[in-house]
C-alpha cells in the first residue's frame, strides 16, 4: 500500500527522506507508519526531503545545519514538531534555537506520522 500518489514532476531523481532525529518527536518521525511513507516515496520523482524532528540546541545547531547542507539541492526541509519550529516549551532557554528555517512545518507536540506524510505530499505537489 502506497501512502503517496504524486504526479510526475520536473525531477529526474527519486525522493530520498533523511531524518535528523533529536528529541521526543523522533519517536513519531521514526514510527513504522512514517517509515512506510518514506519507502513509498522511494520511486517517486522529486527532491530529497530532510526531516528535522525535535529540539535543536545551540550545541547541535551547526551539526544540524551541516547535515542539511550535505543533502544535495533541490531539497525540502521539514521542521517536524513545535520544538523544531519555534523551540516548543523550551523557547526561553538560553541553549535552544528558536526555530529551524524550513520549507514545510508540521505543528504538534508531537505531530502524528500522518501529518508528516501529508506535509511532504503537499510540498511535492
Amino acid at each position: 500500500m502506497h501512502l503517496f500518489t504524486v504526479p510526475n514532476g520536473p525531477y529526474s531523481e527519486c525522493v530520498d527522506v533523511h531524518y535528523l532525529n533529536l528529541a521526543c518527536c523522533a519517536v513519531e518521525a521514526s514510527s513504522t507508519q512514517a517509515r512506510a511513507a518514506a519507502q513509498a516515496l522511494a520511486g517517486v520523482p522529486g527532491p530529497d526531503v530532510v526531516v528535522v524532528a525535535g529540539t535543536v540546541t545551540l550545541a547541535a545547531a551547526d551539526l544540524v545545519a551541516a547535515q542539511i547542507a550535505r543533502v544535495a539541492e533541490p531539497r525540502i526541509v521539514v521542521a517536524y514538531g513545535v520544538c523544531t519550529i519555534a523551540g516548543g516549551p523550551y523557547w526561553d532557554s538560553y541553549c535552544v534555537v528558536p526555530g529551524v528555517p524550513a520549507d514545510v512545518v508540521v505543528p504538534g507536540c508531537p505531530p502524528r506520522p500522518e501529518a508528516l506524510a501529508a506535509a511532504v505530499l503537499e510540498a511535492l505537489t
